[in-house]
């Protein structure tokens, strides 16, 4: 059942000019959070913008204890609602609804799983990536961006030894162009495996 908190920003991490990630206090949502799942989320406390905007979960986070202790989200400075979650600062407030939507299905192994992402559609595949990792399953992840400092996590996803399939449309990172040309080669691949 979703919960509304007010939930404490604990931290903001800019990753870049545009990209940060908002930590947040909110126990009682990072333990009903799954893989896949989503939060309705709203700065400040003025009518403008009027609505929550959605926010894959990006992680969630534990304490000491490893009990669940807050989420965080992935976020891209593009409107005034994102805005607004970029310049928050530790000790502010922001109303967080959620759980919401269905979680990923389950892949149980020898399966294998692929993540396809570009920009700030690498949020819902962390804390995928992180059940997968503790289920055995092989993971991939297909992650694409304009430039090489757009490709956020790296680390983390090797962490979990996720193969990271890079592409920059600059070139600068990876093979130049988008995260589609890879997906389509290693689709086919598989193809004619199968013949």
């Amino acid at each position: 059942m979703p919960v509304d908190v007010s939930a404490e920003v604990i931290e903001n991490r800019p990753l870049s000019h545009e990209y940060n990630v908002l930590a947040l206090a909110a126990p009682e949502i990072a333990a009903a959070a799954a893989p896949g799942q989503f939060v309705m989320v709203k700065a400040g406390g003025s009518f403008d913008p009027l609505l929550r905007r959605p926010f894959s979960v990006f992680e969630i986070l534990r304490n000491a204890s490893g009990q669940p202790s807050g989420v965080s989200i992935l976020s891209k400075r593009i409107g005034p609602s994102t805005r607004l979650l970029y310049d928050t600062r530790p000790g502010q407030r922001v109303d967080c609804l959620g759980p919401l939507g269905r979680p990923f299905t389950a892949v149980d192994p020898p399966a294998e799983a692929w993540m396809v992402a570009g920009g700030v559609g690498l949020a819902p595949f962390a804390t995928l990536a992180q059940s997968l990792h503790a289920r055995g399953v092989k993971a991939a992840l297909f992650y694409g961006a304009r430039r090489g400092d757009e490709l956020f996590y790296l680390d983390f996803f090797r962490a979990l030894d996720v193969e990271l399939i890079l592409t920059t449309e600059d070139g600068s990172v990876g093979e130049r162009g988008r995260v589609v040309a890879p997906l389509e080669r290693r689709l086919a691949t598989r193809r004619s495996r199968r013949r």
